[in-house]
Parts: C-alpha cells; sequence; structure tokens
C-alpha cells in the first residue's frame, strides 16, 4: 500500500509541476536541496509507522487519525525558523484550527 501511495503522489506532484512550468514560462529553474531528500526520508518512515499502527487490531483509528494531523505543527515550526517561510500568520491561524478541532476529537463531544 505504501508503493502504491508512494507512486501516486509522485505522479500527482510530476503531473502538477509540468502543468505549472507550462503555465509559467518565466519560472525560476528547479534547485536541488539536501533537505529534499532528508523530507522524503521522514514521510516515508512516518508513513510506514502509520499503516503499521493502523494494521493493529487493537489501535483505534479516533486517536491514531488526531495524532498523525499534530505533525502539522512540527512542519509549520520548522518552515517558519528554519526555512524562513512567509505568510506564518496566516499559517499560525490554520494550525490553531487543526489543534482546535483535535481538541475537540478528543474531547469526545463530536
Amino acid at each position: 500500500m505504501q508503493f502504491w501511495f508512494c507512486c501516486f503522489t509522485f505522479l500527482l506532484y510530476a503531473v502538477t509541476l509540468v502543468v505549472s512550468r507550462i503555465r509559467n514560462q518565466e519560472s525560476e529553474p528547479i534547485r536541488f536541496n539536501g533537505y529534499i531528500i532528508l523530507m522524503s526520508i521522514f514521510l516515508v518512515v512516518s508513513d510506514r509507522i502509520y499503516f503499521y499502527i493502523m494494521g493493529l487490531p487493537e489501535s483505534k483509528m479516533s486517536i491514531v487519525l488526531p495524532l498523525r494531523r499534530v505533525s502539522i505543527i512540527v512542519s509549520t515550526m520548522i518552515g517558519g525558523l528554519l526555512f524562513k517561510e512567509k505568510n506564518l500568520k496566516r499559517k499560525f491561524v490554520c494550525v490553531c484550527l487543526i489543534i482546535a478541532g483535535i481538541a475537540l476529537i478528543f474531547s469526545g463531544k463530536y
């Protein structure tokens, strides 16, 4: 399952890249960054752990899925601090909404 997930994700990104390059002829050339390899490894490992956990009969989806979404907090913080991303205030608002949704799920009210 993980192979097909990675394969389809690659195809989706490749099509998006080609279409965006065709529409915008004046875009910057693609630069290789060592962080791409590191990020890819972490994504594959985290997906593998997630698929393993979901395969266990005693795992509860209502707990595992929200915990997986918490990773967005780490991604936003690293993107803001390490890569100096723009629009951090707007991204922070979105992260707060995600955290509020996770809190509602864990509270058992919704």
